[in-house]
């Protein structure tokens, strides 16, 4: 799904990973602890100027934790941008 110079900026965790293998290696590092794991997007906006398209969403994700008693669910919710260029 990504491009080799793909970027996924994780500005949380001050991460800008480049590339498909290390953009994969990085999420699978989040979610390899996980024995579950949901993602909802909804109210996606989408301006294109050109070349470039900006993305905007609300994001709601839900994880169990592997390992902890009963299965530590741990809820997160923000609204996400993006943006891409065209590079065909």
């Amino acid at each position: 799904m990504f491009t080799e110079d793909a970027h996924w900026v994780y500005p949380q965790a001050g991460d800008d990973v480049v590339g498909r293998a290390a953009i994969v290696a990085r999420v699978g590092s989040g979610i390899d602890r996980l024995d579950a794991t949901q993602h909802l997007l909804g109210n996606h906006v989408v301006a294109v100027d050109g070349e470039l398209a900006r993305h905007v969403c609300y994001f709601h994700a839900q994880h169990v934790w592997r390992g902890l008693p009963d299965g530590e669910l741990f809820l997160s919710g923000t609204r996400t941008p993006s943006s891409s260029v065209d590079a065909w």
